[in-house]
């Protein structure tokens, strides 16, 4: 599976990448990720992640051009990937609204919104959603479990870890 996390700098976009790359491996599945650097403050930030089973190889590298899942953490990014998506993969959009595109509908891409900036905000009193996001994610995506999320979430975060877990059990709760 190759997902694409996409949005601004310090939205948390190479957190969420992390925490379900941490989670995947919880999981006992092999992960590669990939954390380019962005250009210059204010643009937009990419991170990549492949997952496969144990027992599969896990060779490429880089940018991922066909994801089959998309963390879009602005939906006005979301907009701009209507003709790069493949059809049948899914799209999860933070966005206070049912995210809808005509030509997404044609694809046959399933779109998940969910509130996660709103959801961070009340959680943690920050407009972080990267564990919000994830928590998305792991709806989606099963084999991301809540239970490894909330252990990645420790991981990574150093203060309100409860929080952050509040936020990505929300986020998951909320997805639709």
């Amino acid at each position: 599976m190759n997902f694409l996390f996409l949005g601004h700098t310090e939205q948390g976009v190479a957190t969420a990448a992390r925490l379900a790359a941490h989670a995947a491996v919880a999981s006992g599945m092999k992960v590669r990720l990939y954390l380019p650097e962005p250009e210059r403050p204010g643009n937009g930030r990419k991170a990549y992640l492949r997952l496969a089973k144990p027992k599969e190889e896990l060779l490429e590298r880089g940018p991922i051009s066909a994801p089959d899942v998309v963390l879009a953490f602005d939906a006005g990014m979301a907009k701009e990937l209507s003709k790069d998506l493949k059809e049948r993969s899914t799209l999860i959009v933070n966005s206070e609204e049912k995210f809808t595109n005509p030509v997404l509908a044609k694809k046959k891409v399933r779109i998940v919104s969910v509130d996660a900036t709103g959801i961070a905000l009340s959680a943690t009193g920050r407009p972080f959603p990267a564990a919000p996001m994830a928590g998305a994610l792991s709806k989606v995506f099963p084999k991301l479990s809540l239970k490894a999320l909330r252990t990645a979430i420790e991981a990574e975060f150093y203060d309100r870890i409860a929080e952050h877990q509040s936020a990505a059990e929300q986020g998951c709760k909320m997805a639709k």
